[in-house]
């Protein structure tokens, strides 16, 4: 008999005035992620894996991350839904 334990939901929080802190912060975040599913046995599905980016100022122009994970680029949600919110 095999066992299985589903997740649907891992988030990351970040903040920071500075758009390159953000991507630095979030990349250490990230390998420490890689490294502890790994020690656990752990897999992240990649394909369905999507980002969402908030931002308070609706005039500023929205910087998007890169994001990657295992060398697997995740991939944003459509800015339609985001902007009904």
């Amino acid at each position: 008999m095999q066992n299985w334990l589903s997740a649907n939901d891992i988030n990351i929080l970040i903040t920071d005035k500075n758009i390159d802190a953000v991507q630095a912060r979030l990349n250490r975040a990230i390998k420490h992620f890689e490294t502890w599913f790994s020690n656990n046995s752990l897999i992240i599905n990649t394909d369905e894996t999507k980002t969402i980016l908030f931002h308070l100022n609706k005039t500023c122009k929205l910087i998007m991350l890169k994001i990657v994970f295992k060398n697997v680029e995740i991939s944003y949600t459509s800015w339609e839904l985001i902007s009904q919110i």
